[in-house]
Parts: C-alpha cells; structure tokens; sequence
C-alpha cells in the first residue's frame, strides 16, 4: 500500500504545470487555515487538494500514460488519498485551532459540535466537487458555488436552532466523511471512461488537448 501511494505521488510529477500547482497548494493551505482561525469553518482548506487532482487530470492528456495497465489503478487511488488526506487535514485544523480558542477541552466540548456536523455537510459538497469538476465542469461548479453560498446562510440559522454536543458533532461528521468518500467512489466510476472537459483546463493546456 504505501509502495503505491510513493509511486502515484511520483507520477504526479509528470502533470503539467507541477511546481505551480504545487505552489498553488501552499498557498491555498495558508490562506484556508487563516480564514479557519478568523471566520468561518467553511474553509478554503480542502480546495488546496484540488490542485493535486488538477495535476493527475492533466496525466490524461498523454495517451501513453493513460493507455498504461497501472492508469485505472492511480486514477481512483490518487482520488481515495485526497480524500482521506483532506479529512484528516481538515478536520485535525479545526479540531486543534478551536481547542486552543477555547482555551480548554470542557468549554471547546460546548461550542463545537454544530460546527463538526456543518464541517461534514461541508466535506461532501467539496469531495462532490473534486470527484467530477474535471468531466464536468459547468455541472459540478454550479453545484459547487450554490452549495456553498447557500450553506453559509443555512448554516447560521442551523446554528441558532440546533444544539450538537461534542460526541453527536463527531458521529454526524463520521457519517459524512463516509458519505461523501462513497459519493466520491461512485462519481469516479461512473465518469471514468468520460473526457476531460475542456473548460476545466488552462487555456495554455487546451491547445495541447483539444
């Protein structure tokens, strides 16, 4: 297993535009961990994972690459380390910035359960993003921007109407962690044999593409 995760993550130096989306990443998980600690948990942290599905989209250009035995195999498994990753990331962030807000583990227990449970809700919209923006573009932006406008509004008057502890915040967000990472499964399978989308792409790859 962790054989295959150092080969995928070694494949991905290959991607087109490498050290820019890598850049991209840095810079992404800086400013989503600023706006975690200042405003909202709707954090712009787990888009910085959509660079490294940005880098492995670019590997289906090549014919070669995507003709190899091996490209089935790193097309869902790259997907199913993100996922896990950003989870991890995620929710760790946010867990250990509130606990030090907080100031102690007995008022954190009071104050972040709604945000756990809106945290989970939060993770399947991006994961859906992720899963197939690069198939289909328009579709998943679309689902992407209005859930997550809307969110922010829906979120405020959750938050005024419910009342999660800490161990009901964790369970719902567990339950959306594993929704959202089958959501992700099933969008992968059912778009594999799609092609990329052309607006997903950068105009100076497209002409290499299309």
């Amino acid at each position: 297993m962790i054989a295959k995760i150092k080969r995928d993550f070694k494949l991905l130096r290959y991607g087109y535009h490498f050290e820019l989306n890598i850049l991209g990443i840095v810079i992404c998980t800086i400013a989503g961990l600023i706006q975690l600690i200042f405003m909202s948990s709707l954090s712009f942290l787990l888009i910085s994972f959509l660079y490294i599905i940005t880098i492995a989209s670019t590997l289906e250009i090549s014919g070669i690459v995507k003709s190899s035995p091996k490209f089935k195999s790193f097309y869902f498994g790259i997907q199913r380390i993100v996922n896990i990753a950003s989870c991890l990331l995620y929710f760790t962030s946010l867990f250990v910035i509130r606990l030090i807000q907080a100031g102690s583990l007995e008022k954190l227990k009071l104050v972040i359960g709604n945000e756990l449970v809106m945290s989970g809700i939060y993770y399947i919209i991006l994961v859906f993003y992720m899963s197939i923006a690069f198939k289909y573009f328009f579709i998943s932006t679309a689902v992407f921007l209005g859930g997550y406008f809307s969110s922010i509004y829906i979120f405020a008057i959750f938050d005024k109407t419910f009342k999660f502890t800490l161990m009901q915040g964790i369970l719902i967000a567990f339950i959306c962690v594993v929704i959202g990472m089958l959501l992700s499964e099933i969008l992968k399978r059912a778009s594999y044999k799609k092609p990329l989308s052309k607006n997903s792409l950068g105009r100076s790859i497209r002409k290499y593409y299309f």
